[in-house]
């Protein structure tokens, strides 16, 4: 049984020493004990281990903040989460009682008051009280009159001074004894200036692949709510986004919100919040919105389809040894400043409703004189740790500086070239391990230079002593060898260019999600000891912020050898001159590729079948002991797919994008884990203008991930190369392996469930949408690959 109890807080300082142990309930392990066994784990530390070697075993939770640590041991099974957010809602607590920034000597300096405020909140290991407002009406923290008589050896309160009152009606007059009626809100609150403030702040988190396709955008959303107001007010702040309150509930997702807000409201009109705020300020709710919803018509073709203030390109290998690589910072024009960069923080914060008017009015619902203002600029790189050092940091804009320590390039662009239009451009240049003059010196007679990165000797092709005797002019071995030379540099660098780059900045006046304040209302029925003449000023606020929250990743890390796929353009105009290869053909997968994903069957498969989710469906079949109950087990998944193959509808795109094919003369062929029955079903239903010839289908063994299917495809379209000259397009990673040991170009079709595919070391391009192909075959496959080293016996 899952026990709901706290047995002991204990304190550590930034040395180590503990400064508080405060135990609750049975007999905990000490802190002594349990300190030493929690070093002993690596950095960074969890925040629960696990110690069965001790009496009696314990769970031992814990939480750093600052240079204090807090540790929370416990003997019993008790669930995680709640122990966690104990200690979370201790460090508010103290922080609200004894300051901000948290430290070791106010928690020893005012020990009575934190003694005072760990009983209130846990009796007995029980839970009870976590609000600062409804503690404030419980503990007794001194004032500055009792620490100026405490200070001379006075008592801070006399008794003669103490009202005459019987006992009964002293309790009767204090309301501490009782505690609040609201939890949450402090009794009696008053104020000489009445005002309600909303900030609302969103941080991006968005992954841009190679090409400036998103693969991944979020926006993490937090309403902190200010309230300065008397009495017990009622209120209601209603939201709203770009399709109007109808779409808020699709689009805020996984909301969440301080025990004040009525979730009965919520749910029954989403988007608007009632609730009796806390006095000052708190975190009224959170949430998350994803940019890129899978639902919508996502015909993205870069980042600018999110509208973002800047985003990061980066091109590698540059110049005539390889050694260079540049950063360019995309701006957009809309976020340039009109205000300038020294304007007011709380310019940017009107009223929502005049001072003298309780009504609220929408600020930027309407036309609102502020522009969204781009701030706190700056750009970072990771460098490989083989880069020695970088030299000559050229910057278009702002400064550019090299942290050897940390192993990245910082470019900050100040706030008044931020604001200004067009693009800006950092170029560096990277020095490996040894300088390019004593490596080419480093070629011994005997034809073997010394690479630093690997720390061995490579052989030098064109100085052995097995080269042709045969003479050449010197004019040509000049050039012969200085061109081996610069394409000798161009690969050692390689694994010293930059692998991704992300940008920081915040932008006032403006939300990634488009969330907007409608409204903030006070229902004067329903507050109490307000007063008709308080009319209370409103205010909003908007900020969206980036920490190294915009990422573009260029090339995938892990023991890779660069390689090249490069097409030439289906565009016959666009294709004269190429000397890329020519395209011969595309395979596609059918379930999530061709039609839209029917997952819901490997459900039912396992189930039928008795298969654990770590066994692949087709696998555990072929391992049955004999035919029969192969067949059998085949019988079951075919009666699940043919009764899924009723409901199949095709993927967005899917007729645009074979009309193409077929009008540039592109070969299709299909590889596919699917039985025949459903690929019969979808070609008739929806393709049946269309050839797909061969049809690799389950029949065929073995199945993918093997790249059999589709060598047998290439092998029958009379291709010499393998896949070499195909692209594979599929959503699995299953289909992106085939085609990646096939050597096609493999095309991952993003959905819901395969965004982390997307920086696969097997996946080469992504596409959001079928027809997203079309664009990219008519200008052609120029890019460079990271591919996994395969070797021969592999």
């Amino acid at each position: 049984m899952i026990n709901s109890a706290i047995e002991a807080l204990y304190v550590f300082d930034q040395h180590n020493e503990p400064i508080l142990e405060h135990v609750y309930r049975s007999r905990p392990a000490s802190a002594k004990i349990v300190l030493p066994l929690y070093l002993a784990y690596p950095v960074p530390r969890p925040s629960l281990i696990y110690l069965p070697n001790i009496n009696p075993r314990t769970t031992l939770f814990s939480l750093t903040h600052g240079n204090l640590l807090f540790l929370a041991p416990t003997s019993t099974d008790t669930e995680p989460l709640f122990v966690l957010e104990f200690l979370y809602r201790i460090v508010d607590v103290l922080e609200e009682f004894l300051g901000a920034p948290l430290l070791s000597s106010k928690i020893e300096g005012a020990y009575d008051v934190v003694a005072q405020l760990l009983g209130d909140m846990c009796d007995a290991g029980i839970v009870s009280s976590t609000e600062p407002n409804a503690l404030r009406d419980t503990v007794n923290t001194p004032g500055w009159m009792n620490r100026l008589l405490g200070g001379v050896g006075l008592p801070g309160t006399s008794p003669s001074l103490l009202p005459s009152a019987g006992l009964k009606q002293q309790i009767t007059l204090n309301p501490s004894t009782t505690g609040p009626a609201i939890p949450w809100r402090r009794a009696n609150v008053r104020h000489t200036s009445n005002e309600l403030y909303v900030d609302i702040v969103e941080t991006l988190s968005v992954i841009l692949a190679p090409s400036g396709r998103p693969l991944a955008a979020f926006a993490n959303g937090s309403i902190a709510f200010t309230s300065k107001i008397s009495g017990v007010p009622d209120l209601l702040l209603s939201l709203t986004v770009p399709g109007g309150k109808n779409a808020i509930e699709r689009v805020v997702e996984l909301p969440v919100f301080h025990p004040c807000v009525r979730l009965a409201r919520w749910k029954e009109r989403p988007g608007e919040l009632s609730f009796i705020p806390p006095d000052g300020k708190f975190m009224l709710a959170g949430y998350e919105v994803n940019l890129l919803p899978a639902h919508s018509d996502l015909n993205s073709k870069s980042s600018t389809a999110l509208n973002l203030p800047a985003s990061i390109e980066v091109s590698t290998s540059l110049g005539p040894t390889g050694s260079d690589f540049e950063a360019r910072l995309l701006l957009s024009n809309t976020y340039a400043s009109t205000l300038g960069s020294s304007s007011s923080f709380n310019s940017l914060r009107p009223g929502i409703g005049s001072r003298g008017s309780g009504r609220s009015t929408p600020v930027f619902g309407g036309v609102s004189s502020f522009s969204p203002i781009l701030q706190d600029l700056v750009v970072t790189i990771p460098i490989p740790e083989a880069v020695r050092n970088i030299n000559d940091l050229r910057a278009s804009r702002g400064e550019a500086h090299f942290n050897p320590a940390e192993h990245q390039v910082e470019w900050r662009i100040p706030n008044k070239d931020a604001t200004m239009a067009g693009n800006a451009t950092l170029r560096c240049t990277v020095v490996g391990p040894l300088s390019d003059d004593f490596d080419e010196d480093a070629l011994s007679a005997n034809g073997f230079r010394f690479n630093g990165i690997i720390g061995d000797y490579d052989e030098d092709e064109d100085s052995t002593y097995q080269a042709s005797m045969v003479e050449k002019p010197k004019e040509i071995i000049s050039k012969e060898q200085s061109d081996g030379r610069d394409a000798r540099r161009i690969q050692r660098n390689v694994p010293l260019m930059p692998s991704s780059a992300c940008v920081s900045y915040s932008v006032k006046g403006w939300l990634a999600s488009g969330i907007k304040v409608d409204g903030l209302q006070i229902d004067t029925r329903k507050s109490r000891g307000l007063g008709e003449t308080v009319k209370p000023y409103k205010g909003v606020k908007y900020l969206t912020v980036s920490k190294k929250g915009v990422e573009t990743r260029r090339l995938l890390s892990g023991n890779m050898a660069l390689i090249k796929k490069h097409f030439a353009p289906l565009n016959p105009e666009k294709a004269k001159g190429s000397m890329a290869p020519q395209l011969k053909g595309v395979v596609f997968d059918v379930d999530g590729t061709l039609c839209e994903p029917q997952t819901y069957m490997f459900g039912q498969m396992r189930a039928a079948l008795n298969c654990p989710k770590s066994s692949d469906i087709l696998e555990h079949i072929y391992a049955l002991p004999t035919p029969e109950a192969q067949e059998d087990a085949m019988v079951k998944i075919r009666a699940i797919e043919t009764e899924a193959m009723a409901k199949q509808m095709p993927q967005q795109g899917l007729n645009d994008l074979m009309d193409y094919l077929a009008k540039r003369g592109v070969k299709k062929g299909i590889c596919t884990r699917n039985f025949d029955g459903p690929v019969d079903h979808l070609l008739k239903k929806f393709l049946a203008k269309h050839t797909f010839d061969p049809i690799v289908t389950r029949a065929f063994r073995p199945p993918k991930p093997d790249p059999a299917g589709i060598l047998h495809i290439a092998k029958s379209w009379g291709l010499e190369d393998g896949g070499e000259s195909l692209i594979m397009v599929g959503d699995s990673i299953d289909d992106m392996t085939a085609g990646h040991r096939a050597g096609a170009a493999t095309v991952l079709l993003l959905a819901e469930g395969n965004l982390h595919l997307a920086e696969h070391e097997h996946t080469y391009l992504t596409i959001r949408q079928l027809d997203d192909l079309i664009e990219i075959l008519e200008d052609g496959i120029y890019q460079e690959f990271q591919k996994e080293e395969v070797s021969d016996d592999g």
